[in-house]
């Protein structure tokens, strides 16, 4: 594996958010991991 495409960290959740149409919402993934961060 290329060494960009390594992840620099991996966190397991206990649920992942879905829509009611049953599609992970990585949105709020995202935000969870940069609240409390200045930039992105």
């Amino acid at each position: 594996m290329a060494p960009y495409k390594v992840p620099v960290a991996v966190e397991f959740v206990s649920e992942i958010p879905r829509s009611a149409s049953g599609k992970a919402l990585r949105r709020l993934l995202r935000d969870k991991e940069w609240e409390g961060k200045e930039s992105r």
